[in-house]
């Protein structure tokens, strides 16, 4: 504050560039008149502060079933009166409310005190009370501040405010989550609550945030767990977190790999006719995977035990727990030549079916029933063929013979394959 001559008159100013509130208090102005006697005047300055919200968020987030205070802390010189109103309407003191000095405590928030809550200061006239909306010492002041508790979805106060609540899980059942190896799977953990619950995913045998992990992805809003390119190694337990403002909650979730079937062992076998031959097939996956054949002649597999329409074949499946395999056993009782073929094993479970052929050979003696013809005429001094054709597995060796004994000095040559003799 300075003082300053006032032009014309000669009078003396004292000027507040700014008054503040310390500065209030008597001020005293002397003078001497005609230099002898001396005259003082007191001066009472009063300063008024406006009202001033402190503390006062436009937008506050109770939690359900917790005590929650509508913050709103005021000054004001002289000190305002305060109301409180909920959606327009006036609280009055009393049970769940308790009006304190800065701001409105809410014991035990429900949903149904979702609303618009508004604090109004209003300051008496110097005579008589009024509220008019003009900040001067003489009529009064009249302010107020609305707190607003709303979705957090960036929208403006014309949204229906709510009640904050904790997330909770929706039902996803107990059961092992199954993906395939070397497919892309997703996995989705599903939650709700006020406001819409962010999703964090935790891998829980190294404590690995999988956001920034290596084929994971995660969409924090909808839970959704992405695998690109599942390993074995992925197997195992999963947390899923759930968080909003009004708390967060956890889930272990079994993620159980399905390893595509792949045969391991599957040999070609030879047994004599009528001999009873056993074709086995290994094959490994998980789960365990059902081994079954089919001839490459035949649409259809065989099924477990003996087939209905050849009771000479019989199917099993046995499990090596130390290899962890499943071995297919196909056995056929007394082998025909028309046993003799490609079959096919097969290789089934959740992941997928694995198909490998292997032959069965079927042995058995020279039979001449496909030679042509079993006698030949030619002419005096011209050229005879004679034709002998033997099948056999494994193939036959072929001799000529003339009256029961060996060809001797008869001439002509025999061809290497087809065995024919030219005389």
């Amino acid at each position: 504050m300075h003082t300053m001559v006032m032009p014309g008159d000669n009078t003396l100013a004292l000027i507040f560039p700014s008054l503040l509130e310390s500065e209030a208090g008597n001020y005293t102005c002397t003078a001497n008149f005609a230099s002898s006697e001396k005259l003082s005047k007191t001066v009472q300055i009063e300063t008024i502060i406006a009202v001033t919200w402190l503390d006062a968020p436009e937008e506050q987030y109770p939690i359900l079933n917790s005590d929650y205070k509508v913050r709103c802390k005021v000054m004001a010189n002289p000190p305002p009166n305060i109301d409180w109103q909920k959606n327009s309407e006036l609280i009055t003191p009393g049970g769940r409310y308790v009006v304190e000095s800065d701001g409105l405590l809410i014991q035990k928030a429900s949903e149904s005190d979702d609303g618009v809550y508004t604090l109004q200061g209003h300051r008496h006239r110097d005579r008589g009370v009024g509220r008019e909306e003009h900040p001067c010492r003489e009529t009064g002041e009249l302010v107020h501040l609305q707190a607003h508790c709303h979705r957090d979805r960036g929208v403006g106060p014309e949204e229906h405010p709510v009640v904050h609540t904790p997330p909770t899980f929706e039902d996803m059942g107990s059961e092992p989550v199954e993906v395939i190896e070397g497919e892309q799977a997703s996995v989705t953990c599903k939650a709700k609550g006020k406001p819409q619950p962010k999703f964090s995913w935790i891998k829980s045998l190294k404590q690995e945030n999988l956001a920034s992990a290596d084929r994971f992805a995660v969409n924090e809003l909808t839970g959704v767990l992405t695998i690109t390119r599942v390993t074995k190694e992925d197997d195992g337990e999963y947390v899923c977190v759930a968080k909003n403002a009004a708390g967060s909650v956890e889930r272990t979730i079994r993620l159980s790999v399905v390893t595509k079937p792949i045969v391991v062992t599957y040999t070609n076998i030879s047994i004599a006719m009528e001999k009873d031959a056993t074709l086995q097939c290994s094959a490994s996956g998980r789960p365990s995977p059902f081994v079954t054949f089919r001839k490459l002649t035949s649409p259809n597999r065989y099924v477990l035990g003996a087939q209905p329409l050849d009771d000479r074949i019989d199917l099993v499946n046995k499990y090596d727990t130390e290899r962890q395999e499943t071995i297919g056993i196909l056995r056929i009782a007394g082998v025909l030549r028309s046993d003799d073929g490609l079959y096919e094993c097969i290789a089934t479970n959740k992941g997928g079916t694995y198909f490998k052929n292997g032959h069965l050979t079927v042995q058995f003696p020279p039979s001449f029933a496909n030679t042509p013809v079993k006698e030949v005429w030619s002419w005096n001094k011209n050229p005879a063929n004679l034709t002998c054709f033997a099948e056999a597995i494994p193939n036959a060796s072929i001799s000529w013979k003339m009256n029961f004994s060996g060809l001797g000095d008869v001439q002509g040559p025999i061809h290497p394959e087809t065995r024919e003799w030219t005389i």
